[in-house]
Parts: C-alpha cells; sequence; structure tokens
C-alpha cells in the first residue's frame, strides 16, 4: 500500500465520520483524536508491511499524525495550517 492510498484513506475515513456524526450513530471525535487514530492506523499499517522500507514510511507517517494531534490541543485553530506542513 504506498502512502497516497494511506493519506486518502484518512480523507476517507474522515468523511465516513462526518456522516456517523450527522446521522447520530457515531461519537463526536475531536480533531487530535482522529489525528491520533490515523497514527495509530499507520502504525498498524507498518506493522503488517513487508519490508523495511514500508515500515519506516509508515512511522513517520503516525510521527507526522501524532504531531498534528499535539498542536491541535494546544492550538485548536491551527490544524488547517499544521496539515499544510505535511502535505
Amino acid at each position: 500500500m504506498s502512502s497516497i492510498q494511506v493519506w486518502g484513506t484518512a480523507g476517507y475515513l474522515s468523511a465516513l465520520q462526518n456522516i456517523g456524526q450527522k446521522s447520530g450513530l457515531l461519537p463526536v471525535v475531536s480533531r487530535s483524536g482522529e489525528y491520533r487514530r490515523f497514527a495509530a492506523e499507520c502504525l498498524k499499517i507498518g506493522q503488517a508491511a513487508e519490508d523495511e522500507q514500508q515500515r519506516a514510511i509508515f512511522l513517520q507517517m503516525a510521527r507526522a499524525w501524532l504531531a498534528l494531534a499535539q498542536r491541535a490541543d494546544t492550538s485548536p485553530n491551527c490544524h488547517q495550517s499544521a496539515e499544510d506542513e505535511i502535505k
């Protein structure tokens, strides 16, 4: 799985979460909580990766998601600029 697919998956999961929240089926999750969930998913995928390069990529992505989560916790309105930094 490439990093492009994972970023796409994150957007897809976010869209599903929004639909679930609007319908009342899912609880509202904070932006930082969402980022931490993405980091956990990257770690999970990385652990299942077949080679060292893939594991390193997913670990780097998990670190980026965790950094975004920390920034969102300290400054809830900074998520857009933080997301732009990792693109």
